[in-house]
C-alpha cells in the first residue's frame, strides 16, 4: 500500500516511509498522477520490492524534497532524476 496513493497530489509538509511492500505490484512513498510536494521526506518506500519512494506517470514538481528514487511510470525502468537516487 502506498503512503499517498491517487490522482492529482498537492501536499505541503508529508512525511511518507515505510510503505509498500516486496509482494505487490503497487505501492511507494507516493504513487500519483500530478505531483506537487513541498518540503516533504519520501524515503525508505517499496514499489515491487524496489527501493522506490515517488512513481508517477507525470514529472512531478517537488519543492525543498528529500527523496530517495523517483519512477516514471510510462517509461519504465526510467527514473525523473528528481531524487537523490535517480
Amino acid at each position: 500500500m502506498s503512503g499517498v496513493d491517487g490522482g492529482k497530489v498537492n501536499i505541503t509538509g508529508l512525511t511518507a516511509t515505510g510503505n509498500g511492500f516486496a509482494d505487490q505490484a503497487y505501492g511507494a512513498g507516493v504513487f500519483a498522477g500530478p505531483i506537487r510536494l513541498v518540503n516533504p521526506n519520501v524515503t525508505g518506500n517499496l514499489y515491487e520490492g524496489e527501493p522506490i519512494d515517488i512513481v508517477t506517470g507525470r514529472r512531478p514538481r517537488l519543492i525543498n524534497t528529500t527523496c530517495g528514487r523517483s519512477l516514471d511510470l510510462l517509461a519504465e525502468p526510467e527514473s525523473w532524476g528528481v531524487c537523490a537516487g535517480d
